[in-house]
């Protein structure tokens, strides 16, 4: 693997001070929907954390039967998107688009926003943070090969009402210049894309 295409992940690790204590797997884990762990976490609570930042939010769509909502950041790299009634949200995710240039700042900003959905789920939970660096650090370690094809790690996150799926997944773009990222909370891992000469995310 090139170290230009390892060091725009590593830029993300290197923002995080945890300890890298947590573990990670690409095992397939059958999750409970969000709501089903977090009632509280509904379409306009998790929405706030974003609403600061200057998201942009799209009217609700259909997706699988469900309904979705999406939002973007105001450079269109970054992707909220949540899946569900408003107050019974099956997954939830945050895809952000990593240049493989990236400056050190722009990283950072694109975490942020990965900070902003565990931290609505989860608060204060430390250990998330420190998953998500083991997580991002197993990824940063793969092939260029399986970049190509996306990578996955993924931890059950034990509720009072059963494992939560927690995923990161990597991969990278076809002209190998960027790396589209997601953090996915629960059982959604279709259709992640973007297309960044148009800004244009998927689904």
């Amino acid at each position: 693997m090139r170290q230009t295409n390892k060091l725009a992940i590593f830029i993300i690790v290197s923002l995080l001070s945890a300890t890298l204590i947590s573990s990670c797997s690409d095992a397939s884990i059958k999750s409970i929907p969000l709501s089903s762990a977090y009632p509280a976490a509904t379409r306009s609570y998790i929405s706030s954390y974003y609403l600061p930042y200057d998201f942009s939010f799209t009217e609700e769509e259909r997706y699988a039967g469900l309904p979705l909502v999406t939002a973007t950041s105001p450079d269109g790299m970054a992707n909220l998107q949540l899946l569900g009634e408003q107050d019974d949200i099956q997954s939830a995710r945050i895809l952000i688009y990593l240049p493989i240039d990236a400056e050190y700042d722009f990283a950072n900003q694109q975490y942020t926003y990965f900070d902003l959905l565990l931290n609505s789920i989860f608060g204060d939970d430390a250990s998330m943070g420190e998953w998500l660096v083991n997580a991002t650090n197993s990824i940063a370690e793969r092939s260029n090969t399986s970049l190509i094809g996306g990578a996955i790690a993924s931890t059950p996150y034990s509720t009072d009402a059963g494992d939560l799926a927690v995923n990161m997944y990597v991969r990278l773009d076809e002209d190998e210049n960027g790396f589209i990222m997601a953090l996915v909370l629960g059982d959604w891992l279709d259709d992640i894309g973007y297309d960044p000469t148009h800004s244009v995310w998927e689904p």
